[in-house]
C-alpha cells in the first residue's frame, strides 16, 4: 500500500498491523518472509520499499502476502470445464489497484503454476 500523510498518521495513533477498518471481514495480511501476521502497524509500515510504477517513484509497505484460505475453500475449486487452457498461454494482467481481491484471485492459478502474471 501506498504511503501517504493519512495512512502514516493512522499508524501512528492506531499502530493496528492491519489496515482495514473491520480486519475479520477481509483476508489476514501476513508478513511475507514468515507468513505470520505482523505484530503492530509499525511493523507493516516501516521501513516500507521505494517502487516505480509507470516512472513514478512511491514509497510503499513492506512486502506483505494474504492469508486467502477462506477462497481456496469454496466450492468453485471443483468446478472442471470441459476444455483447460495450457497454462503457458494464460496470462493475468493486474496493476495491483484493487488490493486484496485481484490478490485472492491471483494468487492460486499463479502459485498452482496455472498462468502467468504479469502486474
Amino acid at each position: 500500500l501506498p504511503h501517504s500523510p493519512l495512512m502514516d498518521k493512522y499508524i501512528e495513533v492506531v499502530n493496528d498491523p492491519d489496515p482495514y477498518p473491520y480486519p475479520s471481514e477481509v483476508e489476514q495480511i501476513l508478513d511475507k518472509a514468515t507468513q505470520q501476521s505482523f505484530p503492530d502497524g509499525k511493523a507493516y509500515y516501516y521501513p516500507g520499499r521505494n517502487i516505480t510504477m509507470g516512472g513514478v517513484k512511491s514509497w510503499r509497505t513492506n512486502l506483505f502476502s494474504l492469508d486467502c484460505r477462506e477462497a481456496e475453500d469454496l466450492p468453485s475449486t471443483t468446478y472442471k470445464p470441459p476444455r483447460f487452457m495450457p497454462p503457458e498461454k494464460l496470462i493475468l494482467l493486474t496493476d495491483g489497484l484493487c488490493g486484496s481481491t485481484c490478490a485472492c484471485f491471483t494468487k492460486i492459478p499463479q502459485e498452482a503454476s496455472k498462468a502467468t502474471l504479469i502486474g
